[in-house]
């Protein structure tokens, strides 16, 4: 069985110790070499949306 993955969506505080995740994702989506967008959401320490980036070429990034 195959799942055809059509994007990552990463949401992370915006404090220093969770960029990890998005740094994790990121890398992942590279050393996968398919075409697979990727959405990263900060949140502030409320809860409130910060920024949200859309990558289209992860390896370009």
């Amino acid at each position: 069985m195959q799942n055809n993955i059509r994007s990552v969506t990463v949401a992370y505080m915006e404090v220093p110790c969770c960029y990890g995740l998005v740094h994790l994702a990121h890398e992942s989506l590279k050393e996968s070499r398919k075409d697979i967008p990727l959405t990263i959401i900060k949140l502030g320490i409320k809860g409130d949306v910060v920024d949200t980036v859309e990558v289209q070429d992860v390896e370009e990034s």
